[in-house]
């Protein structure tokens, strides 16, 4: 995450006021939908029971950054409907719901959700679905249909691919767009190596353009003294950034990529409580660095030495060190073993190894020989792994919010 977003996984992007922009359109081939199931399976009581169910309408409405609202008007061939409640889903392993009131007025159901129970940012997707029952017990699940969050109180662009969809809020120039789209194109085959396959959905990627407008989403939270740039998150499938310093390829050749690999360490079942691994490994698939990383990591472990990974930061100096000291290794497996070896550690993670235990056993050595070689690649005057950490006067440890960073293509 960038530092950039180690705050929480949780939340991301989509569509925009389509009058108000123009939009970059590719087709869309290998993730061809939003999500991977249009159609929410049938109430476990069987779908409708015995009653004849008519849907007569449904409507969506987004009051960004307020919340959002659902009304459905329907009936039961069996008589009243007594409850009703809206679901949906956010990405493929977020669902959440909202009970349902009478409007006795209108004769429709309706429902609410305020964004001060679980924010979000603007133009996340999401699909939705009614779950009714009359007064007989009879249940019945509606069709599905797709909406966005969408904010309609300002100027967006939009771009999509088959990688990604991405909005930037106006001024933010249009070129954003088909920096990310080409990023996320270049990098696409490294992704599928990597991880042996894609993300099970499209991400997205939301930039906002100014300070107030990207901590204006998250109304949970005072912004005096937040210096936080960007959240990425599994439960929306994907990333919201704040463009800080202006530079457009560094968001799209940088902290996009490196928050969309944090999405597949989700998907494919890969987490670990071990930062340098996540930091690292999302660094990796960065594919312009701001600094040479590996050089960094040499630099500092000429001064102070190099802990063994197994101490988990590896070095203590300054917030980068994780990023750096992940980097370094996941570089030096990839340039020893091949960009696979990185699937074969996630198959281990997923078949419930310890990240620890998942690297030996992907490449036939133990973790003590595999470092040892490390220690070589890097060039230290002594790979010898030390049993011990470095006794230091003073360490500083890592911070959510340190600027982000770039790293080389593999």
């Amino acid at each position: 995450m960038k530092l950039r977003t180690r705050l929480t996984w949780a939340l991301v992007a989509w569509a925009a006021v389509m009058a108000l922009m123009m939009p970059l359109q590719y087709l869309v081939t290998a993730q061809d939908a939003t999500f991977p199931t249009l159609t929410p399976p049938p109430s476990p009581t069987g779908n409708g029971g015995t009653a004849t169910w008519t849907v007569d309408s449904q409507t969506f409405i987004s009051n960004y950054p307020m919340g959002m609202e659902f009304t459905l008007k329907a009936s039961s061939s069996a008589g009243e409907i007594k409850n009703a409640t809206a679901i949906w889903k956010l990405s493929p392993v977020s669902l959440q719901r909202a009970a349902g009131v009478f409007n006795k007025e209108t004769g429709q159901w309706e429902f609410l959700w305020d964004s001060l129970k679980s924010p979000m940012p603007a133009w996340v997707g999401l699909q939705y679905w009614f779950v009714l029952e009359d007064e007989k017990g009879n249940d019945f699940t509606t069709n599905s249909w797709q909406a966005e969050y969408a904010d309609n109180t300002r100027s967006w662009g939009r771009a999509e691919s088959e990688d990604i969809i991405v909005y930037w809020e106006h001024p933010i120039d249009d070129e954003f767009g088909k920096l990310t789209l080409d990023a996320m194109a270049e990098q696409r085959e490294t992704y599928r190596i990597a991880w042996g396959s894609l993300l099970s959905y499209k991400p997205r990627a939301i930039y906002y353009a100014t300070r107030d407008s990207y901590f204006e989403w998250d109304r949970t939270r005072n912004s005096i003294g937040r210096r936080d740039v960007g959240q990425t998150s599994s439960s929306w499938g994907g990333t919201v950034q704040y463009n800080y310093n202006g530079n457009l390829r560094e968001g799209a050749y940088g902290t996009v990529l490196h928050e969309v690999a944090h999405l597949y360490q989700s998907d494919k079942r890969s987490t670990t409580g071990i930062q340098w691994w996540t930091e690292g490994q999302a660094t990796f698939f960065e594919r312009e660095q701001m600094y040479d990383y590996v050089g960094n990591l040499k630099a500092i472990a000429k001064q102070q030495g190099l802990g063994p990974l197994r101490s988990d930061w590896g070095v203590y100096f300054g917030g980068r060190t994780p990023y750096d000291t992940g980097y370094a290794f996941i570089k030096y497996l990839t340039d020893t073993y091949g960009l696979d070896i990185l699937d074969k550690i996630t198959q281990n993670m997923r078949a419930g190894k310890p990240l620890l235990d998942a690297i030996p056993a992907a490449v036939g050595k133990s973790l003590d020989e595999i470092e040892y070689d490390y220690r070589v690649w890097l060039g230290l005057d002594d790979p010898t792994v030390p049993t011990q950490m470095p006794t230091l006067g003073f360490s500083f440890p890592p911070t959510p919010t340190f600027p982000p960073t770039k790293t080389p293509k593999p």
